[in-house]
């Protein structure tokens, strides 16, 4: 369980994205009280989402300055 916040972390995207799939009934949210707290394993399983996970950065390879390229 996890607050809005939380979901729209782990599921890379934005809040009226996540109440809109709330609305459709693609993942599990329960209310307690005025906080609305959202089923974390939904986001990722009924939904069809993967884990957000960081592409590596690319490796920029760049020529070494040499004495005859400054001059």
């Amino acid at each position: 369980m996890g607050t809005v916040r939380e979901a729209c972390k782990e599921g890379a995207m934005s809040a009226p994205t996540l109440y809109r799939m709330m609305r459709a009934g693609q993942v599990k949210a329960y209310r307690r009280g005025t906080r609305t707290l959202i089923d974390l394993d939904s986001l990722i399983t009924d939904s069809g989402l993967r884990p957000w996970t960081p592409l590596p950065s690319p490796v920029v390879k760049r020529k070494r300055k040499t004495a005859e390229s400054v001059a």
